[in-house]
């Protein structure tokens, strides 16, 4: 992963008609802005950008965002983030759950001028969490320390699942899940408990695919468990084109980012290490591809191993930590967050390791499967297909066949 290195630093006190009406949502904006300022001979701070937007589509986004809100309160630009005529609305299925209300909390903090719709069965939960979310928003409307508004706050709303047509948001997240079962295997700590949530999952995801029928196909984001599997009968029960899902799958590569760190003693900005197959015990690091500070790195078998589990095992380890009515929702919650926010700012120019439905990419057809993917207008363009060493190709093949089972109508 390509690290961001930049500094602002203030050298005079901002001036009031600096106004320049760019909302900063690429790099190139960024750059206009700073060109922008300089031609005007007022520019009253100074920019040193040592590497612009070089790799990770994670830190180019926050990067832009955090700049953006720099320019904004300092009165450079006119325009928040993502602030059009029309606001970005994301709709969350599942949004009264303990996932559901972590993303939309995360998503509140990331971009505070989002309109988020929380749809959940539990009307009641789901418009307590709405309320709670309007009051945090309110924060950045009256920052601690200063008088002066910063952004305006989040629209946070419920909804029915039934107004959903009418609304056609930007995005669709799903994290709708029915409870895990009394006395099963799935209440504990253990491997394999992702599993038993199928059988519970499916009918309710398959209804909720049945729904999106009559709907404008727009782009979905899947979180609920078993992640792969419910990708794939979300996706046929829809009968969208496949390049409208993608699973969220990102939590394996940010804990590898976590493990690498700790094993070779750098930032965890510094990693990278891509993480393939399955959403569960079959996950697949593309150690082939792993770099430390932009340099390809080896690791020994056993490191290797060590690592594999370790990342295997981490969401288990979280639960049997915290409770089994918990979950690991702050690494999903963020991610998830960042995911969405990127595809809506439409500029990812990396492949994302995401789960979605294959057709021959690979050698596997009609099943889900993590995979390295680009997008265009917010859909899924070009699933890439690395070359990946022989081992790497075994362990997909074993996580093609623990989900090939399951991904039958």
């Amino acid at each position: 992963m390509n690290t961001i290195k930049f500094t602002i630093t203030t050298t005079a006190k901002m001036s009031e008609d600096l106004l320049f009406s760019v909302p900063i949502r690429t790099a190139t904006d960024v750059i206009a802005t700073i060109n922008a300022a300089k031609t005007a001979n007022k520019m009253a701070f100074i920019s040193d950008i040592i590497s612009l937007f070089d790799g990770d589509f994670v830190v180019f986004y926050q990067v832009c965002f955090h700049i953006n809100i720099f320019l904004y309160s300092h009165k450079i630009i006119t325009l928040a983030f993502n602030k059009t005529n029309n606001l970005m609305q994301i709709a969350i299925i599942g949004g009264a759950g303990t996932i559901g209300s972590t993303v939309a909390y995360s998503l509140s903090i990331m971009d505070p001028e989002l309109e988020i719709f929380l749809v959940d069965i539990d009307q009641d939960s789901a418009e307590g969490h709405a309320l709670d979310l309007s009051y945090s928003s309110s924060h950045l409307c009256n920052p601690v320390g200063t008088s002066t508004p910063l952004v305006d706050s989040n629209v946070i709303k419920t909804l029915p699942l039934p107004s959903l047509h009418d609304l056609n948001p930007d995005l669709l997240i799903i994290t709708a899940s029915l409870p895990r079962p009394v006395n099963s295997s799935s209440k504990s700590s253990t491997k394999g408990w992702r599993l038993e949530f199928l059988k519970l999952n499916k009918p309710l995801i398959t209804s909720i695919g049945t729904y999106l029928e009559s709907m404008t196909p727009i782009p979905v984001i899947v979180v609920t468990n078993p992640l792969d599997r419910i990708t794939y009968h979300l996706w046929k029960s829809s009968n969208w084109p496949r390049k409208f899902f993608v699973g969220y799958s990102l939590s394996e590569q940010a804990r590898m980012a976590y493990y690498i760190s700790q094993l070779k003693q750098v930032a965890p900005s510094d990693v990278y290490c891509p993480v393939l197959g399955e959403h569960g015990d079959y996950v697949v690091p593309i150690f082939s591809r792993a770099k430390v500070q932009n340099m390809p790195i080896e690791f020994s078998p056993q490191e290797r191993q060590n690592l594999t589990e370790q990342v295997r095992d981490a969401a288990y380890e979280v639960i049997r930590l915290r409770g089994t009515e918990d979950s690991s929702r702050w690494v999903t919650g963020r991610g998830v967050s960042l995911l969405a926010l990127a595809l809506l700012s439409d500029n990812i120019s990396s492949p994302i390791p995401l789960s979605v439905p294959l057709e021959g990419e690979y050698g596997f057809n009609d099943v889900c499967l993590i995979v390295p993917v680009l997008f265009s207008n917010r859909t899924v363009t070009k699933i890439v297909e690395w070359d990946l060493s022989k081992e790497e190709k075994i362990e997909l093949q074993s996580a093609y066949n623990s989900i090939k089972s399951d991904c039958v109508l």
